[in-house]
């Protein structure tokens, strides 16, 4: 197997410094999304029409890198306590790694992008982000010409979004282009004074102490990505619409949520009366029905509220897919401004009894979905102006747990979706068996992904 050879790491910081001291506030909201592992992401482009030296490329990276981090001046700190104990972004211009790689590989050797055997190396290899540099880059050069941006993110001082949001600016300030600058308002999920909860809340749990245990890996996890064209995504919708549970009109986003919720359901063979529950992402940008004015979509941080949405696995199991579709679809009406602002000012709560406060879902215990949506994200408009952006993945992790699903938007764009799912591998077999995946969807991708040591793999939340 082809591997990567590191050539050197820079050390990029804004181009203008930032004025000292500056400190940023985190959000209740970032401190549920805080994680002590980096999620990393591989972007990948074809040779450029125009090559040019691949050491000039890299100096123009870093000149564009550090213009854009004069505008994400946050991404160049470091996240340490305040002066009142509590997670703060000291943005005092550390800088981000920008490391240097090539490796002999092509692009086409592999049947897909989605098999790249050498992935796990096209980022740094530190997986824990505590005092470490909020992200980190690489960009490394095949043996084609073909280049792979990757990026490792602590979610603490950010989401998803807000990353895509960093790539695109980059690219349009490495083409000499304008930018929506980012919006840095953490008071935007300020909780009310005095904070007041006004409906149940299901979808967060609080302890004394919170944290990631090492527990026994009984088996080893799959990665595996399957693909949805957009017409395979007009046909689930449909039978979603036209099934005996039909709601009317029913988003692409709630029939592929029900889909997946129940096929990994049956895959897992759950006893009828167990409790599965199926975790989605609300987000809180640009909507007036969560906020008036509504959150920018220019905002940086974590602005997305998680809901956990309960039910009978034997329910999920014995229903037509459109009795999922209608829990989920039901669901997301229920959630209101009110909703998640009751959700901010219970985090206020618990955080004022010094508990830690966490998702509800347990990632490991084989019963619960975790589905992350990244297809609104503007992956594909990253365009540095070497070549076509080609591929866009996740890079698999042990933490990622049980039944995590990320839906991610493909090159081809309009309905079509990829999406990259974790699983044990007996699941995983069953799973990709199922009447709903093999009618709907195309399977492609089929790697194993371990965990750090032998025998072992992070566990979840308690």
């Amino acid at each position: 197997m082809a591997s990567v050879s590191l050539i050197r790491i820079h050390n990029v910081t804004p181009a203008t410094p930032t004025p000292q001291p500056c400190w940023k506030s985190l959000s209740n909201v970032d401190l549920l999304a805080s994680s002590s592992f980096y999620s990393s992401f591989v972007h990948y482009y074809m040779p450029p029409q125009a090559p040019q030296p691949f050491e000039a490329t890299v100096a123009k990276l870093k000149r564009s890198l550090a213009l854009t981090l004069t505008h994400y001046f946050v991404f160049a700190g470091r996240v340490q306590a305040g002066t009142d104990g509590s997670p703060k972004v000291n943005c005092n211009d550390a800088g981000i790694p920008l490391r240097v790689a090539s490796t002999d590989a092509r692009f086409d050797d592999w049947q897909s992008l989605d098999d790249c055997s050498i992935e796990q190396q096209l980022n740094t290899q530190d997986r824990f982000c505590a005092n470490s540099p909020t992200l980190q880059i690489q960009i490394t050069r095949f043996g084609c010409g073909g280049i792979a941006l990757g990026g490792a993110l602590c979610e603490t001082v950010a989401d998803g979004y807000s990353v895509s949001e960093f790539f695109h600016a980059w690219s349009r300030i490495h083409r000499g282009l304008p930018i929506t600058p980012p919006l840095f308002h953490a008071e935007l999920f300020q909780a009310r004074n005095p904070p007041r909860v006004t409906v149940p809340m299901r979808d967060y749990v609080a302890a004394e102490k919170l944290g990631y245990q090492i527990v026994d890996a009984a088996s080893t996890y799959r990665k595996k990505i399957i693909t949805v064209s957009s017409s395979g995504m007009d046909a689930l919708v449909h039978e979603v619409e036209a099934g005996p549970f039909g709601f009317g009109r029913a988003s692409s986003f709630v029939a592929l949520s029900a889909l997946i919720w129940k096929s990994i359901t049956e895959a897992r063979e759950l006893p009828n009366d167990a409790t599965t529950r199926y975790m989605y992402p609300v987000s809180c940008r640009g909507n007036k029905r969560f906020k008036d004015p509504p959150v920018p979509m220019s905002y940086f941080g974590n602005a997305i509220h998680l809901a956990t949405l309960p039910a009978r696995a034997g329910d999920i199991k014995s229903h037509h897919i459109s009795f999922a579709a209608k829990l989920i679809h039901n669901d997301i009406a229920k959630i209101s401004g009110e909703y998640i602002q009751s959700a901010v000012d219970w985090m206020e709560i618990q955080r004022r009894k010094g508990l830690e406060f966490a998702f509800n879902v347990d990632y490991y215990a084989g019963r619960d979905v975790n589905c992350t949506t990244m297809h609104t994200f503007p992956i594909f408009k990253t365009d540095f102006g070497w070549g076509q952006q080609v591929h866009y993945t996740l890079v698999p992790e042990v933490w990622f747990g049980d039944g995590t699903a990320f839906v991610l938007p493909t090159a081809k764009g309009g309905r079509e979706r990829k999406v990259a799912l974790c699983m044990p591998s007996g699941v995983m077999e069953r799973f990709l068996g199922n009447m709903l995946v093999t009618k709907f969807t195309s399977c492609g991708s089929n790697r194993s992904s371990t965990g750090a040591s032998p025998g072992q793999r992070f566990g979840a939340f308690f």
